[in-house]
């Protein structure tokens, strides 16, 4: 697996790992997420997302908008 790390200055407090992977190779985050690539087409990747059900999984877009909503319904 490659791996490298990259400074996201939207997060000065964590680092960003960049990992490399091949359709049907996953990879794996703590004991209970794994995140396989299911699909790659043109500039498109499909993942799969393996996890608890107590853990809220989705893309940053989408739970961007939802804390947005919530901010203002407050």
């Amino acid at each position: 697996m490659d791996a490298e790390f990259a400074f996201d200055p939207s997060h000065t407090e964590q680092l960003m790992q960049v990992i490399s992977r091949q359709k049907g190779e996953s990879l794996v985050i703590g004991d209970d997420i794994i995140i396989t690539v299911v699909e790659i087409r043109g500039d498109k990747v499909r993942l799969g997302v393996e996890a608890p059900k107590e853990i809220p999984t989705g893309n940053r877009e989408n739970f961007a908008g939802v804390l947005r909503a919530d901010s203002v319904s407050q």
